[in-house]
C-alpha cells in the first residue's frame, strides 16, 4: 500500500510539473519530465548543464524541505533580476519591477504569518526573501 501511495504522489507531481512547464527555455520539457521520474540525481544532472547549476547545488546543500527550495529559487530569481538594474529601458526593467512587487507582498505575508505564529525575529529574518532594492 505504501508503494502505491508513493507512485500516486509521483504521478501527481509529474502532472503538476507538466502543467507548470512552458515551451522554450534552457531545459527540454520531455528531458525534465523523464529526469523527474528517474529521481533527484537526474534532475540535478540536467540543471548542472545549464545556468541553473548553482541553484541545483544550493538546493542539494539545503535541508531538503520544500520551503527551503522555494526560498532558494526566489533568491536565485532575484539574483538574476539584479542585472536589470543596469538596463535603462525594456522588458527586463518591467519584469524586475513586477517581481520586486511580488516579493514585497510575499515578504509582508511571511512577516504577518510568522508574527501570528509567535516566531522569533531570527527565524522570521531567515524566511524573508531577498529584496530587489
Amino acid at each position: 500500500e505504501d508503494v502505491c501511495d508513493h507512485v500516486g504522489i509521483l504521478d501527481k507531481g509529474k502532472m503538476l510539473l507538466e502543467q507548470a512547464l512552458l515551451d522554450g527555455g534552457l531545459l527540454d520539457q520531455q528531458a525534465l519530465l523523464r529526469a523527474y521520474g528517474d529521481g533527484q540525481s537526474s534532475v540535478l544532472y540536467l540543471l548542472n548543464r545549464t545556468p541553473y547549476e548553482k541553484l541545483g547545488r544550493l538546493i542539494t546543500e539545503s535541508d531538503g524541505t520544500a520551503a527551503a527550495a522555494e526560498r532558494l529559487v526566489d533568491d536565485f530569481r532575484m539574483e538574476q533580476l539584479q542585472k536589470a538594474k543596469q538596463t535603462t529601458f525594456g522588458a527586463p526593467v518591467l519584469t524586475a519591477y513586477f517581481y520586486a512587487q511580488e516579493y514585497a507582498a510575499k515578504n509582508i505575508r511571511i512577516v504577518i504569518a510568522a508574527k501570528k505564529a509567535g516566531l522569533a525575529p531570527e527565524i522570521i529574518h531567515e524566511r524573508i526573501r531577498t529584496s530587489y532594492v
